[in-house]
């Protein structure tokens, strides 16, 4: 997926050192309103991830169901809503796992499952203990 996308030229610097995938999170929302509260997946730039990967596996979803992806203007401060994303059977959704793109879960009121990769910079990676230490647990 990497090698690809770094053959085009609008995100190729971005994933220049990016080579690598962490292991695979199975994540499932319960219904009755579970969410996931606005955040980003590497706001600090600390932790090397790059790039957020969401695979979702929900089949027959409707959007009463819930449990859309959020996606929100760049910064954590913006309320305005960028994108809703509907947590359908086999869709792919890729972002940057920056402070660019807060993101939350929106309330689910059906079981919602997910499985999520994050591509990570291995040099961001080795720049502090806990990256490190999260890098060589995952390999």
């Amino acid at each position: 997926l990497v090698m690809g996308l770094k053959r085009q030229p609008q995100v190729a610097e971005r994933l220049s050192n990016t080579d690598f995938a962490n292991s695979a999170m199975f994540s499932v929302y319960p219904g009755g309103s579970a969410r996931y509260i606005k955040h980003t997946d590497n706001s600090l730039m600390t932790d090397g991830r790059r790039l957020t990967t969401i695979l979702y596996l929900n089949k027959d979803w409707e959007p009463s169901h819930g449990g859309q992806l959020r996606i929100f203007e760049p910064t954590m401060q913006s309320v305005r809503t960028k994108l809703d994303v509907e947590p359908i059977w086999n869709r792919l959704v890729l972002f940057w796992s920056t402070e660019e793109v807060p993101h939350e879960v929106l309330p689910s009121y059906r079981d919602r499952a997910a499985v999520s990769i994050w591509y990570v910079c291995a040099r961001e990676s080795l720049q502090t203990e806990e990256a490190f230490k999260r890098l060589v647990a995952k390999v």
